[in-house]
């Protein structure tokens, strides 16, 4: 399972740094969720795909 926020944040037209102000995390840490070095805690992944307008599902790639 991988991150797609990279993708989603592009799409919204939103920049990373409104992001990261607005669910109360640093910028950095809203660019290593879009390198998949780390993954957000359930909370913040909520707060994101709320922000975003999408399901929490959506932030991620699910593979078979």
């Amino acid at each position: 399972m991988r991150l797609v926020v990279d993708d989603l944040i592009k799409n919204s037209g939103l920049k990373k740094s409104y992001v990261a102000e607005k669910i109360g995390v640093n910028r950095d840490t809203i660019t290593n969720w879009c390198k998949n070095e780390t993954m957000p805690k359930l909370d913040k992944a909520v707060e994101l795909a709320e922000l975003l307008g999408v399901d929490v599902n959506d932030l991620f790639e699910h593979k078979k």
